[in-house]
């Protein structure tokens, strides 16, 4: 049995660790201005330095990147409709497509886009890959319906760099191979 514990806790510690996510920008839902609720798409990335939106800590990008083929999908009554939004820079997007009648209930919305880089360059001088596939799912923070204020963040989900070293899983292998036969040879059954 203790064979068993002792092999369970050397496979569980070779296990991959996770991806991270890493901010590079914010979908909100929003009151505009007498009647006109709107949907804000903002690409917080690229060197501030250097006229980019980055904001270290939170909106750590300084790789100023383009969000290809943008999407919205917005749900009103559980029917969808997408919003082709086309490329998006580091910024915010002002667009009429994205304001509508504060009469206008929506369930949900969905921000989808794919990143022009996937080397991004960090504020921190560090770098990260990360997959080139984005969403953002904008979901009530109160009630079965959107409310102005409700915000949800563009994140993208770092690659695996690092893996288990090759010989954890021979060494595991080899250790149970052992173990057993020593078992054996004392005439214990495992």
């Amino acid at each position: 049995m203790r064979l068993l514990a002792t092999l369970s806790l050397l496979l569980l510690g070779s296990v991959p660790s996770s991806a991270s996510l890493i901010n590079v920008g914010m979908v909100s839902f929003d009151f505009f201005s007498g009647g006109v609720n709107s949907f804000n798409i903002l690409n917080f990335t690229g060197d501030p330095a250097a006229g980019g939106q980055a904001l270290p800590i939170d909106f750590p990008v300084f790789t100023s990147l383009v969000l290809l083929n943008s999407d919205l999908t917005v749900v009103i009554g559980g029917v969808s409709q997408t919003i082709s939004l086309g490329d998006i820079g580091p910024g915010p997007v002002n667009s009429p497509a994205l304001q509508f009648p504060d009469s206008t209930i929506f369930d949900s919305a969905v921000f989808s886009a794919t990143l022009s880089s996937t080397n991004l360059h960090l504020f921190d001088n560090t770098s990260v890959t990360v997959n080139a596939s984005l969403t953002a799912d904008l979901l009530p923070s109160v009630g079965n319906t959107l409310n102005a204020g409700d915000l949800a963040l563009i994140v993208a989900a770092t690659q695996l760099t690092t893996a288990p070293e090759p010989g954890a899983s021979l060494l595991c292998g080899t250790a149970a191979v052992f173990l057993f036969y020593i078992r054996k040879k004392r005439g214990r059954s495992i």
